[in-house]
């Protein structure tokens, strides 16, 4: 079944360095408690949900190491509480969309190693 219809409570999922493949559910954005995604070094590809956005409790997120493509989702600078925002190491492409600047409490943004264009 679909996470949006279970009463779970994950605060953390943790599946980094497996051989994980597909893309990432946009229904992870609805489990309201989840404070950490860290999918680090798999082989999930896909673009990033713009359902990201809603997932403004997050405080951890680590997408490093995939074979994600396409663009980084402006919907993203609805994470004002995420702390750790880390997509190196993908295929993304684009530019960095403006709306970061909602990441108020931003400690480690890193994106190297991308296709990324534009300006800073």
């Amino acid at each position: 079944g679909k996470l949006s219809q279970t009463n779970w409570a994950i605060e953390d999922i943790s599946v980094y360095k497996n051989l994980l493949k597909g893309e990432i559910p946009a229904e992870v954005s609805e489990l309201p408690e989840l404070r950490v995604l860290d999918l680090r070094n798999n082989l999930i590809h896909g673009t990033v949900p713009t359902e990201f956005g809603k997932m403004t409790q997050l405080i951890n997120l680590n997408l490093d190491e995939n074979k994600l493509t396409g663009a980084i989702p402006p919907t993203i600078g609805n994470m004002a509480n995420v702390r750790y925002f880390r997509m190196c190491c993908n295929s993304l492409n684009g530019t960095i969309p403006s709306t970061i600047s909602g990441m108020k409490k931003v400690w480690i943004f890193s994106l190297f190693n991308n296709i990324l264009t534009g300006t800073v």
